[in-house]
């Protein structure tokens, strides 16, 4: 049977049932989680959350990660893989265009674009204009 008063328990064959409608609903068992399999708090199936969370450790997963509209703070990737976006917003300043960097960028590899400019003039035009000047 399901509780019809807040507060009112259950006992569902060995589990217990709470109404936690009007109460914070608190797990005092302190094991800690390696896996999706253990841990104070495990979930068979999918879990629906509809206000904040907040984790004070590690945030492990297993699969993909799927984030939308986030402002992410002291963002750091560390992978073999390519970082890759799909968002094809082009470029006309120093503020605008699919990846934006506030600071400088370090690149120890090759450069690729169609168009590369510096302070608003096309560097590689210029240089090869320059070099077809001088001969």
């Amino acid at each position: 049977t399901t509780p019809a008063v807040a507060g009112e328990v259950v006992d569902l064959i060995g589990f217990t049932y709470i109404n936690t409608a009007n109460f914070a609903f608190a797990i005092a068992n302190t094991t800690a989680s390696t896996s999706n399999t253990t841990g104070a708090l495990t979930v068979a199936g999918g879990a629906g959350i509809s206000g904040n969370v907040f984790i004070g450790g590690n945030l492990t997963v297993a699969g993909n990660t799927i984030i939308e509209n986030t402002y992410i703070n002291n963002f750091v990737v560390n992978t073999t893989d390519s970082i890759v976006t799909t968002n094809t917003t082009p470029s006309t300043s120093t503020t605008t265009g699919a990846v934006i960097v506030a600071g400088g960028l370090g690149v120890s590899g090759n450069i690729n674009g169609a168009t590369i400019y510096s302070n608003g003039s096309d560097v590689i035009g210029t240089a090869l204009a320059l070099a077809i000047a001088l001969g």
